[in-house]
């Protein structure tokens, strides 16, 4: 397991919402284009307000090297709490 995907055993919803709140929803959508369906499950109850699918679906076909960027920037966020 990656430390992008320990986040769901490190953090809550409200957590997550809370450290993340004002990042790009596409930065957000790209790095769970990589993560597991608890991470995604995870996310959608952070963020009801967004739809992730639809993000998705905008986005389109991104390259690994795009979802890693997004995940470790979103972790560095946790590493600097």
């Amino acid at each position: 397991m990656n430390d992008f995907e320990s986040l769901s055993e490190s953090y809550s919803a409200a957590e997550i919402k809370s450290t993340l709140d004002g990042m790009e929803t596409d930065e957000l959508a790209k790095a769970l284009m990589g993560a597991s369906p608890s991470i995604n499950r995870l996310f959608v109850e952070a963020f009801p307000e967004l739809d992730f699918k639809v993000v998705r679906e905008r986005i389109g076909s991104v390259r690994i090297e795009e979802v890693e960027n997004a995940q470790d920037k979103i972790l560095s966020m946790f590493k600097n709490k």
